[in-house]
């Protein structure tokens, strides 16, 4: 029936001046939505007017989808903390979100493994802010990205990649450009090159954190050598080192002694946690004689490969501290190898809690980083990780 009658009005258009048909065809659409239906290919009734407000219009409907999207999902939000609210017998007025969460794992118990993977009830502004984000980023009037690695896999990193480019070419053409040029183009202002033995940078982990993106540590480094590269470049500008100030950590003695993950120091005691694969230790480190327990048992009876043995004795030797600490050890999960590798992260680290004059050294030695490799998993239709099956003719 509605489809009889759209050819009808289609043929009755036709025949009509077309100074009438855009008044016809409105009255046709508000008829519709009345009606309750919905004819996406039927002619827009703004379509004959001029292109500027064709545009403006666009313009203002792309402003008001992400409000609209979030005054829904604030709503839904609204009606799921009443009903947990009434379900957990509490006040919905006073209902935080720190009571959703408890609710969520109270009534929706959950062992996953990945925590992100386990039910959640969040503020639309925080489960939908990387969306926002990337709706800023886009020009309404052309549908384009104002930024050139916006459909890339890590915009933020390519992004200052090419920022970084741009600051080394300014430096090439300073270098070979006369000393009146220097200033003219410097604005007379000059800064001295930093030090970089007084400089410490983010770490991979740190720098991955700060763009919220996951990338390469091959990537990492050739960034950071761009970075040193600028800060000690005699004719770079102010505005050049504050761009790479922002991936410094302030405050050298703060660097080289600040605080590790997973680390605590009480009445003279270190205690650090170490983690390999699936093993997990917890280290308590003080000043003595060079006693060494594992899960209470003597770490030569505990360990008998010799592998394993030499992980242990590892830090002690790259930091000069044979036999000068006590060892108190516990380990769990995974085998023996994981173990004795989440040992030696441990005891680095409760070593540097303890000592924090040995922590550059066993920082060069990257003592303090967890190892993430792990076995790689077997493929289908292979033997194992990458080895095929042997072929037989027969």
């Amino acid at each position: 029936m509605l489809a009889k009658s759209l050819l009808q009005v289609r043929c009755c258009l036709k025949s009509q001046p077309v100074s009438q048909q855009a008044v016809l065809v409105r009255l046709f659409h508000s008829s519709l939505q009345l009606d309750g239906y919905y004819v996406g290919n039927f002619p827009d009734p703004h379509s004959n007017l001029p292109r500027a407000l064709q545009n403006k219009r666009k313009f203002v409907k792309k402003e008001l989808e992400p409000a609209k999207m979030m005054e829904g999902h604030l709503r839904e939000y609204d009606r799921a903390k009443r009903w947990l609210a009434r379900m957990m017998g509490e006040d919905s007025e006073t209902y935080t979100q720190e009571d959703v969460n408890r609710s969520i794992e109270y009534l929706l118990p959950s062992s996953l493994y990945a925590k992100d993977a386990r039910p959640v009830i969040n503020h639309p502004e925080e489960m939908y802010k990387n969306v926002l984000i990337d709706a800023r980023k886009i020009d309404p009037n052309t549908d384009r990205p104002y930024e050139a690695a916006f459909f890339t896999s890590a915009p933020n990193f390519n992004n200052l990649t090419y920022k970084v480019w741009e600051l080394l070419d300014e430096l090439k053409t300073l270098e070979f450009a006369a000393p009146e040029d220097k200033l003219s183009q410097t604005e007379g202002v000059v800064s001295s090159p930093d030090d970089p033995s007084k400089i410490t940078w983010l770490s991979y982990e740190q720098f991955k954190l700060k763009i919220n993106e996951r990338i390469w540590e091959k990537q990492y480094e050739e960034l950071f050598n761009r970075f040193k590269r600028i800060s000690s470049h005699p004719d770079a500008t102010p505005e050049m080192r504050e761009l790479v100030k922002e991936y410094q950590i302030a405050g050298h003695q703060a660097d080289k002694h600040g605080h590790l993950d997973d680390t605590e120091l009480v009445d003279g005691q270190a205690r650090a946690m170490g983690y390999r694969k699936t093993a997990t230790a917890d280290v308590f480190l003080t000043h003595g004689t060079g006693k060494f327990t594992v899960n209470k048992q003597l770490y030569k009876n505990y360990f008998s490969n010799k592998y394993d043995l030499e992980a242990l004795v590892h830090p002690f030797l790259i930091a000069g501290t044979i036999s000068k600490f006590d060892v108190d050890a516990y380990v769990i999960g995974g085998g023996v190898s994981a173990q004795s590798g989440a040992l030696r992260m441990g005891l680095s680290r409760a070593m540097a809690t303890l000592s924090p004059e040995l922590r550059p050294v066993l920082d060069d030695a990257r003592l303090l980083e967890r190892d993430t490799r792990h076995k790689e998993r077997q493929k289908p239709g292979r033997k194992r990780a990458r080895m095929r099956f042997a072929w037989r003719r027969r």
